[in-house]
């Protein structure tokens, strides 16, 4: 009997991770040969579990503090702030 329940956790192609990740193939593969994206080699084709892109897209991650916007226009120092070269 074949399980048709669809897999949590898929595995994906090259194609399908730098598609999803917006980088080349051959970066990916890169990052598979530096162990820096974890994939099993099943004949000459490499797979990828949706789980290790999502780790690795989470453990590179940058993120700005949040500012909001009534922080931003209730701080004084924010409000006296000129670029440089321009005038009011």
């Amino acid at each position: 009997m074949v399980n048709r329940t669809p897999d949590p956790d898929p595995y994906l192609s090259v194609v399908e991770v730098a598609e999803q990740l917006g980088f080349s193939d051959q970066t990916i593969v890169n990052w598979i040969r530096e162990k820096k994206l974890p994939a099993v080699r099943i004949g000459r084709r490499y797979r990828i579990r949706q789980s290790d892109v999502d780790r690795v897209v989470e453990a590179n991650r940058t993120t700005a503090p949040a500012v909001s916007d009534e922080s931003f226009w209730g701080d004084p120092d924010a409000q006296a702030f000129r670029a440089p070269g321009r005038s009011k």
